[in-house]
């Protein structure tokens, strides 16, 4: 979605005020005497102000101003999402992004624009114009196949000819109750165990949930994890009123899907109803936000064969079982298992009983017809709609090439991403992110060294991680040439003239592929984004940090910027990853990605105190457009990694700086390298939501919104307060800060 500055010259106010002036005689001269007089005052103040902040604030050298065309353009950029006559240190995001914020328009699908949002629709036309060029003579296989994805999806018409039948021939839909209708034969052979097989062959999880990942023990080998399950909503918003406004949209869009796909009116009506109310009933026995944080608490090692002793009600070994039988795979009951939350499947039996057998087998019959017929029809995607105009707040969905694009980055995410990362991300840009890399890991080792209140033994076992903490930058090394490609995709075969039919082989593939990986070692070397997705991450069992190509472009890096501003965006987003093998779930962890605690216990109650200051801090922040306080509790791992990112990315630009010296100031900003510093950081963060997007994100979200991950951080910074003299005690430069790395 480009990033498109609208600037106004009048607002629809002025507009109707400007009916009201009279075109002549002594009225008009009064009235243009009083706008010239008006317009002169409001210039002066705008001087003033201006120039209290250029000389309060700016000291800068201005021989070493760069005016090449490239520097210009880079001042523009950051200038046009400031407002400089507000003092950075009343509020230091309004100060950097309050002409984004005035200015910045969110489209009828879009539910939140930020810096970000720029670079994920340039990437979307790069993608888009591979994906539309026609397939030649000699295209590798996987090509072919990805581009006949792309053209099935856009043929719109042939989607309609073939309609809804695929999914109505299906054994699924001929056993859901709400299609067969008010009388259901099945009640009386019903065999829960027996449904609870079959549809967990098929994938469709709605009751019992696993996952593949990593052993916490042992990160070179996997264990199979009995997670909670995922509902259609998130537990806060199912726990809301039964009236209110999300649960009653998400009610109508499971009614008026049946009814699209042939039930009856008022059985659709009855059991979209009885679904919200069951699916309501299963978020009470989840765990919460906080919960989910504790990660001690969640790791509770057993066995397969423990799990069926335990819970004798439901054959949660057989349903696992019959999944893997579909590769060959046998488990058997001492097969490893963690079982994140042994409270949860205790409790689901009363909630299987309280439901009823009608409403058990509909839960199946809703969680496969949402996978399966989502988007497969105009009609269906015009409830969809409906549904997230309220959830999201969007009046519309995403032009149908997007929509395209989406499913053959959920299909050939590698394969996409080859031309991408040769075009987008250079060798040269490689090594300067590299270098970035170890300046950034330099730095945080010296946090860990100046943290006084962490003992020797702890410290040395931090180092040791640090050490060991691998990297991944821009794109693989390893297994991404066209003949590993052409391999990995081998069975995907894809036809131009079916979607439908295109992505059943897609699920049935991958399905197979991650039920393999069971019986593996732990490929190191696998990348879980694409290169092209405009993100970077940590991961703990790898103890490895990955900064993808998609999220190395402008605005938040070009080897075009200054040193300065590199190190204030992308240069943070280091040290944010970095920090993340620290913070309060990271920490939990050793250097080889093994849960195991290195900690003395001294320091850990050390770091808790230090934690519960972020708590407090960020707990207190408090949106008043949706009057929602910030959970300082569910975002506690996020603001930890971006104050201790932002701290290591400043001290690894000065000492960047002490060694081959200043880069060029930009020009016209008045601010000097260390200010744009700050000033880039915050730009990263400036944002602009629906109300519905910021209640969703408060609610549940890991990350603080943009503004709080601006202010709470330059609040906790002594070198923020420094460089832009703020006072002690004002706003920005609070007397009690925060700190940890």
């Amino acid at each position: 979605m480009t990033l498109v500055q609208d600037y106004r010259v009048i607002d629809d106010k002025e507009l109707e005020e400007s009916d009201k002036v009279p075109s002549s005689g002594w009225s008009g001269r009064v009235w243009i005497f009083v706008l010239i007089s008006v317009l002169l005052v409001s210039t002066a103040v705008f001087l003033s102000m201006f120039l209290l902040y250029y000389f309060k604030y700016q000291n800068r050298d201005i021989n070493n101003e760069c005016t090449t065309l490239e520097c210009v353009k880079t001042a523009s950029m950051l200038a046009r999402k400031m407002d400089v006559t507000v003092d950075p240190c009343e509020d230091f995001d309004q100060f950097a992004c309050g002409n984004f914020h005035k200015t910045t328009y969110l489209r009828d699908d879009q539910v939140a624009r930020n810096a970000l949002t720029s670079i994920v629709q340039d990437t979307k036309y790069f993608l888009k114009g591979i994906l539309q060029e026609s397939i030649k003579d000699g295209d590798w296989k996987y090509v072919v196949n990805m581009k006949n994805l792309y053209k099935s999806c856009m043929d719109e018409d042939k989607i309609e000819d073939i309609g809804l039948q695929p999914f109505l021939d299906s054994p699924q839909a001929k056993e859901w109750p709400t299609l067969i209708g008010r009388k259901w034969p099945g009640e009386v052979t019903f065999d829960f165990n027996d449904v609870l097989r079959r549809y967990m062959e098929i994938a469709i999880q709605p009751f019992v949930s696993y996952e593949i990942i990593p052993d916490p023990m042992n990160s070179s080998w996997p264990i199979l994890v009995l997670e909670e399950p995922t509902l259609g909503l998130s537990r806060e918003n199912l726990l809301k009123d039964r009236d209110s406004a999300i649960l009653q949209a998400y009610e109508t869009y499971l009614r008026e899907m049946a009814e699209v796909l042939g039930a009856e009116a008022s059985v659709a009506a009855q059991d979209a109803k009885a679904q919200v109310d069951l699916e309501i009933e299963i978020a009470k026995i989840k765990a919460t936000a906080k919960e989910r944080k504790t990660l001690v608490n969640m790791y509770n090692p057993t066995t397969l064969g423990e799990i069926g002793s335990k819970f004798t009600y439901i054959d949660i070994p057989g349903a696992i079982r019959a999944a893997f039988s579909l590769v060959d795979i046998n488990v058997e009951d001492d097969q490893s298992v963690n079982n994140e939350f042994p409270k949860f499947y205790s409790k689901l039996a009363g909630v299987l009983r309280k439901a009823g057998k009608r409403a058990i087998m509909n839960k199946f019959g809703f969680a496969y017809a949402t996978r399966q017929t989502k988007g497969l029809s105009k009609a269906l995607r015009k409830i969809y709609l409906n549904f997230v105009t309220v959830y999201l707040g969007i009046t519309d969905t995403s032009q149908r090439w997007e929509v395209c694009q989406g499913q053959v980055e959920y299909v050939f995410p590698m394969a996409l991403a080859k031309d991408y990362a040769k075009e987008k991300f250079s060798e040269e840009s490689k090594k300067y992110i590299n270098s970035m890399v170890d300046n950034l890991e330099d730095a945080f080792r010296d946090q860990l060294r100046d943290a006084d209140w962490m003992s020797d033994n702890t410290r040395q076992e931090a180092y040791a991680k640090l050490e060991k903490m691998t990297r991944k930058i821009g794109y693989p090394d390893k297994n991404f040439d066209y003949e590993d490609l052409e391999e990995m995709y081998k069975d995907f075969t894809m036809t131009a003239d079916n979607n439908y039919a295109n992505l059943q082989v897609a699920y049935w593939n991958r399905y197979l592929e991650h039920l393999k990986t069971l019986r593996k070692p732990v490929d190191k070397d696998r990348w879980r984004m694409a290169p092209f997705h405009t993100n970077a991450y940590y991961s703990v069992p790898d103890n490895e940090v990955v900064f993808l190509a998609g999220v190395m472009q402008p605005p938040l890096y070009s080897k075009q910027f200054p040193d300065y501003l590199n190190y204030g965006t992308i240069g943070y987003m280091i040290g944010h990853e970095i920090t993340h093998g620290f913070d309060d779930e990271g920490r939990l962890f050793d250097k080889d990605g093994t849960f195991r605690d290195w900690w003395q216990k001294d320091d850990s109650l050390r770091y808790a105190n230090n934690c519960q200051c972020f708590i407090d801090q960020y707990g207190n922040f408090r949106d008043a457009s949706v009057q929602m306080n910030v959970s300082g509790t569910n975002t506690l791992s996020e603001n930890v990694a971006d104050n201790g990112g932002l701290e290591a990315s400043f001290n690894a630009y000065k000492k960047l700086v002490r060694e081959k010296g200043d880069s060029p100031t930009l020009p016209g900003l008045g601010l000097t390298d260390d200010q744009l510093f700050f000033v880039g950081y915050a730009q990263i963060h400036c944002e602009k939501a629906t109300l519905e997007r910021k209640k969703m994100h408060l609610a549940a979200d890991e990350h603080a919104p943009g503004r709080f991950r601006t202010i709470g951080v330059v609040q906790n910074s002594a070198d923020f307060a420094k460089v832009f003299n703020c006072p002690v005690g004002s706003p920005m430069n609070p007397e009690k800060k925060c700190s940890l790395w």
